[in-house]
Formats: structure tokens, C-alpha cells, sequence
């Protein structure tokens, strides 16, 4: 289990485990010493039990994060659920907003920095 503390709206590790796991499945970014975790990310290893978040001394839940994070992103349960069901798929699934998108995924087997995204995902529901 990855411990993690939540610093303003950042989910950052430095433990060894997080650094594995970056290096064996590219989640998280390297900042410098420490893993850093889009949300989307670190809610889907929350709900995993791959990681643990800290405020504080206290751990907090998966549902006290979602209702944290929702405030700033209103499509946030859309977004974990398909993200969620593409990582579970096989593929690795970054963050796009600087690329115009709500995702970049890459194809099987490739790391995101060494070839490009294959695809940009936009997420909407079922029923818009």
C-alpha cells in the first residue's frame, strides 16, 4: 500500500512503493523526490487499495475525496468510471487538459514520454 498525503488539491507520495509503481505502470508524475498524482488517478488507486491518503493523521475515504474533489469537477464520477474501465483494459490512460482533452491513451505497451498518445478521450454520460 502507497501512503500519500493530500497538500491543497495534490495527492503526493515520495515512498519507495510509489516510485515502483510509477516505473512498472506510469501512474503519477516524478516531481523532482516525490510521485504526484492527477485526482482521476489517485481515486482509482484509492479504489483499488493500491493507495492510502493522508490529511494529516487521518486517512481519507474514497467518497471523502470524490465529494472533495467534485466541487472543482462536476463530471468527476463520469470520469473515474471510464477511466477506471480503460486502465483495467490494459492501456495506460494521462490527463490531456493541455491537449485539448479530458484524456490521452496510449496504446498497449507503450509509455507515455517515449511515443505519443494514440488517442484523445472526451467524456460525456450515456444519456447527453
Amino acid at each position: 500500500m502507497i501512503n500519500a498525503v493530500l497538500s491543497g488539491d495534490k495527492i503526493i507520495s515520495s515512498s519507495e512503493e510509489a516510485f515502483a509503481l510509477f516505473e512498472k505502470s506510469c501512474f503519477g508524475e516524478k516531481r523532482q523526490n516525490k510521485i504526484e498524482y492527477p485526482v482521476i488517478e489517485a481515486l482509482f488507486l484509492v479504489s483499488e487499495g493500491k493507495l492510502a491518503v493522508f490529511s494529516g493523521k487521518k486517512q481519507l475515504t474514497e467518497e471523502q475525496l470524490i465529494k472533495k474533489f467534485r466541487k472543482s469537477d462536476k463530471k468527476l464520477e463520469t470520469k473515474l468510471a471510464v477511466f477506471s474501465d480503460i486502465r483495467k483494459r490494459g492501456y495506460i490512460i494521462k490527463t490531456a487538459l493541455k491537449f485539448g482533452g479530458e484524456f490521452r491513451i496510449y496504446d498497449k505497451g507503450v509509455k507515455p514520454g517515449i511515443e505519443h498518445a494514440k488517442w484523445i478521450l472526451y467524456t460525456v454520460k450515456e444519456n447527453e
